[in-house]
């Protein structure tokens, strides 16, 4: 905190800080917004969303790209903040060694959806491919795209590996702890996102194998005759319900790429934005 100033910032539902057990005033501060602030609340507000979507275990294409969607809007929020006067003037004499770890987070996450746009262009051919093969049952075509498609979900993976542990916490001054939140509820954000697309992927891989090993042991079967007729109708029906909900679940996966690559796209431009913003903090111009 920049010496000499009251507290005016609190965030009451981070899950570091204990809000009072009575109600309190803020002191008005020269260098910080007060919690009354239209920005402000609007931070807090897109911070709590955030962390909703976060702890809620269901992932469903449109959920995913309503996660992106929410990450977007925490960080125009935040960008929003970084533009006030008051914002600047605390971060630039707090200086560098309050700004540097919120830099290098917010190249960190840049860096990790940068990744993700390759991965999930990786991820949209494997499962094109996977959809054609399982179509066409070409069982050698299909057996090479579903491994092109767990090499991009181990792709996924590890990025969120590397998003979970990337993050530092900041501290030295009010205005670097609520961005070092916001970047906290964006990295666990973006981690749900990308688990959840690996998910999503590898269920529609396991479909589309199990369909293509029952199509591989009873096709034979069937053309030598050892089972009965109404049995071969039986497990003709049952391996076209197999590929019905193989193909389902790749189609599943084709909208959740569809809506990775325009929400991915939109979250590394905020990230960006956001970063620029900061540093002209740091490095004004005259």
């Amino acid at each position: 905190m920049v010496p000499g100033f009251k507290r005016s910032i609190s965030l009451p539902m981070s899950p570091r800080r204990k809000a009072p057990e009575k109600p309190y005033r803020h002191a008005r501060s020269a260098s910080l917004p007060c919690p009354s602030h239209p920005l402000v609340s609007h931070l807090e507000d897109a911070m709590r969303t955030v962390r909703r979507w976060t702890s809620e275990p269901d992932r469903t294409p449109a959920r995913i790209s309503t996660g992106l969607g929410r990450i977007a809007i925490l960080l125009a929020a935040l960008d929003e903040l970084l533009r006030l006067p008051q914002a600047e003037d605390a971060l630039r004499r707090a200086g560098a060694g309050a700004a540097d770890p919120l830099l290098d987070d917010l190249l960190r996450l840049a860096d990790a959806y940068g990744s993700l746009r390759s991965a999930a262009l990786d991820l949209k051919e494997s499962q094109s491919e996977a959809q054609s093969a399982l179509r066409r049952r070409d069982a050698a075509r299909l057996a090479s795209s579903l491994g092109s498609q767990r090499r991009a979900e181990k792709e996924l993976a590890r990025i969120a590996s590397a998003v979970r542990s990337a993050f530092r916490s900041a501290s030295g001054t009010e205005i670097a702890e609520i961005v070092s939140e916001a970047i906290a509820a964006i990295s666990a954000a973006s981690v749900a996102v990308l688990l959840g697309i690996a998910a999503i992927s590898a269920a529609a891989s396991a479909s589309a194998a199990a369909t293509a090993r029952s199509s591989s042991v009873l096709g034979p079967l069937r053309k030598v005759g050892f089972r009965s007729s109404s049995n071969n109708k039986k497990a003709t029906e049952e391996e076209e319900e197999e590929e019905i909900a193989a193909l389902e679940r790749l189609e599943e996966l084709e909208k959740c790429v569809g809506e990775l690559e325009s929400g991915s796209e939109r979250v590394f431009r905020s990230l960006v934005n956001t970063r620029v913003s900061l540093l002209n903090i740091l490095t004004p111009t005259f």
